[in-house]
């Protein structure tokens, strides 16, 4: 079963709990705030700052006056917290950006110290360091060491609800989720689910934005218990997921859905009816470790947190590993031979090539990729990583996509 919830975990000491009575009435416009970082040889200082605390996280968020972004996210306590969670955006237009995790080979590195954490006034300070790797493979972008880096003052708010509410109705039973993870990446929205019996509940949109999932742009799963691999997904027909509101600055979601469940054929439905998730925390950075990436005609996207899904399966002649990676206007879905071996394979669309890859554009057109290579760098423990570049025709056989520098590295043991 594809369905599992991950956390960050971080080593800690000498942490002080959150304060339970905080509520989300605090400031963001902090006169004394400051917060600044060498970058190289260059000192970065903010020119406005604020914080929020959700679910005992701490999330500090800088930008300067030319929109050079930093987060960091850390326990909401007082201590020392090595490989933090921390994002530097060069530039606001950029796709790509810097972080703590080293896209090669998934490690992490850094730390910070809170070395002041009030609960009553709503301030923190600290310090933190770290080598920033880019998360978009590119030889222009080497590696930049942030250090001497300090806040001080920050004003955090307390989110209300922390964990936020998620339920459904399933036949003439309400589930409510007791854990909910959810992720907002550049094309998809998933929030994942489980109650307090290991029953579990997930719902995807295939966007980013406010609006209506319909037929094949959202999908649900619904499963008994953490084993049952067959549960009940829905189809194209009867699902409608609703976002109703993407709160930036709080980081959460909102919304309603309802969707028709089928499990192991078309004849085992289960009916599942006013589903609602209010206030749900999300987070932008990879939660599951999957990664790929592409340039398309020009421009970069990372599809962390908009990768559909990992499966595989038996198509006969041996299994395939699929895993639909969706952008904002676009989807790049390859399908790989599990038995593949590190070297070069040229794409096509024969069914029987180990290698294949679709592309589906703005206008929801799939197109088969004829011309095209993979170059797997590791496939083993179940873990299949490596690069892809592809060209896109239409019908008269002109070029009308690019598709260079493509790398991806996902887990297919589920």
């Amino acid at each position: 079963m594809w369905l599992v919830l991950m956390a960050i975990g971080f080593t800690a000491c000498n942490t002080e709990p959150v304060d339970p009575a905080l509520a989300n009435n605090g400031g963001n416009n902090n006169t004394t705030a400051a917060f600044q970082v060498n970058i190289g040889a260059d000192l970065y200082q903010s020119s406005a700052t604020s914080g929020i605390v959700a679910n005992n996280q701490l999330t500090l968020t800088a930008t300067d006056a030319t929109g050079k972004m930093f987060t960091i996210t850390v326990p909401a306590a007082v201590g020392e917290y090595s490989n933090p969670a921390i994002k530097y955006v060069a530039n606001s237009s950029a796709v790509g950006y810097y972080s703590t995790t080293n896209p090669a080979d998934n490690t992490v590195n850094g730390v910070v110290k809170i070395l002041a954490y009030n609960a009553t006034t709503r301030k923190v300070s600290g310090t933190f360091s770290f080598t920033g790797y880019y998360s978009v493979a590119s030889g222009s972008n080497p590696p930049i060491s942030f250090t001497s880096g300090v806040f001080t003052n920050i004003e955090f708010t307390a989110s209300a609800t922390s964990t936020g509410l998620f339920k459904v109705d399933i036949a003439n039973t309400t589930y409510t989720a007791t854990s909910i993870t959810a992720t907002l990446g550049i094309g998809m929205i998933k929030i994942y689910t489980s109650d307090a019996s290991g029953k579990q509940v997930a719902v995807q949109a295939y966007g980013y934005q406010v609006g209506d999932y319909t037929g094949s742009k959202a999908f649900a799963a619904y499963y008994a218990s953490a084993s049952d691999n067959v549960g009940y997904t829905s189809n194209d027909v009867d699902i409608v997921v609703k976002v109703t509101e993407i709160d930036t600055a709080n980081r959460t979601l909102s919304g309603t859905f309802s969707f028709a469940g089928e499990g192991v054929d078309e004849t085992d439905t289960k009916q599942f009816t006013n589903g609602v998730f209010t206030n749900v925390p999300y987070t932008t950075e990879n939660v599951d470790g999957d990664i790929m990436t592409a340039t398309i005609n020009g421009t970069a996207y990372d599809y962390k947190n908009s990768i559909a899904y990992v499966t595989t399966i038996d198509v006969g002649s041996g299994e395939t590993v699929n895993f639909p990676a969706i952008g904002p206007d676009h989807a790049i879905t390859p399908t790989l031979s599990a038995t593949l071996t590190p070297g070069s394979y040229a794409l096509s669309s024969d069914t029987a090539n180990p290698v294949r890859f679709t592309f589906t554009d703005a206008d929801g057109i799939e197109h088969e990729v004829t011309e095209g290579t993979v170059g797997i760098t590791r496939n083993s423990n179940n873990r299949i990583a490596g690069t892809y570049q592809f060209t896109v025709k239409n019908d008269a056989g002109v070029i009308i996509y690019t598709i260079t520098g493509g790398t991806f590295d996902v887990d297919y043991s589920m």
